[in-house]
């Protein structure tokens, strides 16, 4: 092992060679922990369950994600595709760019030394899960709502777990069986944790933005309003000269 996280599951054993040399390798974590890895590739694999919904099933159970109170679908899915759970190490993943950037490299171009330290799941299971993944076939006509643009993204505040909403498309089929996408806003804790940490419901975005606007206008597009406005704006502009010493329009 040649640094770096050490990987959920996993702990860090240090051996001595005839030399005197300490060499550091992957063994075996706490017994909790290989048996959340474990369930997680069947889950993936005998009942096709994605990343929300493992995450869901997770947060439900109670386990503690990796770095975090709660998993969510991004920290399952970088489990998911980490070979080191088959007892593989990769090298070569990512490769200079120009002058700063990296690319990410195919398989052919990795370095893959196989049976590096004790897998915690079978090769089968393994090997079952990564076709899986392959065989799945994403929807790729164009979107009417591509760029859609969402004014109070970020801005609503969830009032039962404290995240903020977000714009999202949601595609349902209606009583005849029809195809139909909705915009709405969801709340980030639901999206990334499941429900079992957060139950708000969406909000329509039409509904929401429009009676935001309205209060606006009512609040704003006056005499009164804009006088307001021009108050507030001329205060923080002299509280910037006054702190930076420097005129904030130049």
């Amino acid at each position: 092992h040649n640094g770096g996280r050490t990987p959920y599951g996993y702990v860090i054993d240090t051996m001595t060679d005839a030399g005197g040399r300490e060499h550091k390798r992957l063994a075996l974590g706490p017994p909790e922990e290989v048996e959340t890895v474990r369930t997680i590739f069947e889950l993936a694999v005998q009942q096709g369950m994605g990343g929300r919904s493992l995450a869901n099933e997770l947060n439900r159970r109670g386990i503690q994600a990796p770095r975090s109170k709660h998993w969510n679908a991004s920290s399952v899915k970088s489990l998911l595709d980490n070979p080191v759970y088959v007892g593989d190490v990769v090298w070569g993943k990512s490769r200079k760019q120009g002058r700063d950037g990296r690319r990410r490299t195919g398989e052919d171009e990795q370095i893959v030394y196989r049976d590096a330290h004790p897998a915690i799941v079978t090769r089968e299971l393994w090997e079952a899960h990564k076709e899986a993944s392959q065989s799945r076939r994403f929807d790729a006509t164009p979107n009417p709502h591509h760029n859609v643009q969402y004014l109070l993204g970020r801005l609503i505040r969830c009032g039962h777990c404290g995240n903020n909403f977000v714009g999202r498309r949601h595609s349902y089929k209606d009583r005849k069986g029809v195809k139909q996408t909705s915009l709405v806003y969801y709340c980030g804790g639901y999206l990334n944790k499941g429900r079992s940490v957060c139950r708000a419901l969406a909000i329509d975005k039409a509904w929401v933005e429009e009676m935001v606007l309205d209060i606006v206008r009512k609040r704003l597009c006056s005499e009164d309003g804009w006088a307001l406005v021009e108050a507030e704006l001329r205060g923080r502009i002299d509280a910037r000269r006054q702190r930076y010493g420097l005129d904030p329009s130049a």
